[in-house]
């Protein structure tokens, strides 16, 4: 079992002690109460227990988290990422758009950036702001639609912030969102920093497979600091088009929603296919195994939370019918052969 399984176990385990701890106090006072009230405690218990499971604060406690660099590269804290590697931070109504660590260590630290016109208008996943270096550059696309509203004119005196800071000072644009087309293709959180995690190491094994990642790192484990040298124009025509090409959607972006299939990538979670009873815990981006034709659902961490506690009511619940039912088997057998004996003689 992984550091993260454990950890979320533990989490899950507490919660449960906690809501078993709950009921074991409030038992004795139960009987005294009306029937209404009993019911009535029931239903606020149960709401309460469901509003905090699935509230998104939950899940964020639920998740360990890890560190802030990855091979250092440094990971989103509260931003959102987009597929074509921009990071967003909802500002005071106003998005806050930039380019994530990946792009500057691909890139290097621009020689210059070109901004778009104040006031201008974008549709998601068009070009909204272009760093160049030497010869190279790198077109970062809109995460969203909007009207922008702001630039950062001090990246374009001195481009090396998105270098320095770039999820800070090296901020890009800021864009009015479109209350009519909100951004649908965008990570936030855990689910972010493993998707950058997994670009992070597609990337390095395709600058120089032969080498293979460590042959990148130094001795610390992290990427070398003039990483982009050793990019040369054959790993740059193969990373380019793949990280920060015209789509909307990289070939790499997690699939979204409860129901997959047996080759999609997936997010960090738990995932059950009812028809064989196979279990996959994917502690980042993953694949899911089997043919496209197997499914596989999402299970929610609510079933973690109640199953034991349902799978023990049940238990309870049923094993008096069971008991009568094996008492009444045993009693037609027992009638059946005393039928039959009688029958010989």
């Amino acid at each position: 079992m992984t550091r993260y399984q454990w950890v979320e176990t533990f989490k899950r385990s507490l919660v449960l002690a906690s809501a078993l701890a709950i009921l074991v106090i409030a038992h004795p006072l139960l009987p005294a109460a009306p029937l209404a009230a009993r019911w009535l405690f029931l239903a606020v218990v149960l709401g309460a227990a469901t509003g905090v499971v699935l509230s998104p604060a939950y899940r964020r406690w639920l998740r360990p988290r890890d560190a802030s660099t990855y091979k250092g590269l440094r990971l989103p804290e509260r931003e959102m990422l987009h597929a074509g590697h921009a990071w967003v931070r909802d500002e005071e109504g106003a998005l806050t758009v930039g380019a994530d660590d990946l792009v500057t260590r691909v890139l290097g630290s621009p020689d210059s950036v070109e901004l778009p016109r104040y006031k201008s208008r974008v549709l998601e996943g068009e070009p909204l702001f272009t760093l160049k270096r030497g010869d190279r550059s790198v077109t970062v696309r809109a995460p969203a639609a909007g009207l922008v509203v702001g630039t950062n004119e001090a990246l374009m005196k001195n481009p090396r912030l998105l270098r320095q800071a770039p999820y800070g000072a090296g901020w890009a644009v800021r864009l009015a969102e479109s209350p009519d087309r909100r951004p649908l293709d965008l990570l936030d959180g855990q689910d972010a920093r493993d998707w950058f995690k997994a670009e992070a190491d597609r990337m390095l094994g395709s600058v120089h497979p032969d080498l293979g990642p460590n042959g990148l790192m130094s001795d610390g484990g992290a990427l070398v600091e003039d990483f982009h040298l050793h990019v040369d124009e054959v790993a740059w025509g193969r990373l380019a088009p793949a990280l920060f090409g015209g789509h909307v959607r990289a070939a790499t972006w997690p699939a979204a929603g409860l129901r997959h299939h047996g080759g999609d990538l997936v997010g960090r979670g738990d995932y059950l296919s009812f028809h064989d009873g196979e279990y996959v815990h994917s502690d980042g981006c993953q694949v899911l195994p089997g043919a496209a034709s197997k499914i596989y659902y999402q299970l929610h961490p609510l079933a973690f939370t109640v199953m034991s506690p349902l799978a023990g009511l049940a238990y309870a619940v049923l094993l008096p019918f069971v008991g009568l039912a094996m008492v009444a088997v045993l009693a037609v057998e027992a009638l059946a052969t005393n039928i039959a004996r009688f029958a010989k003689r």
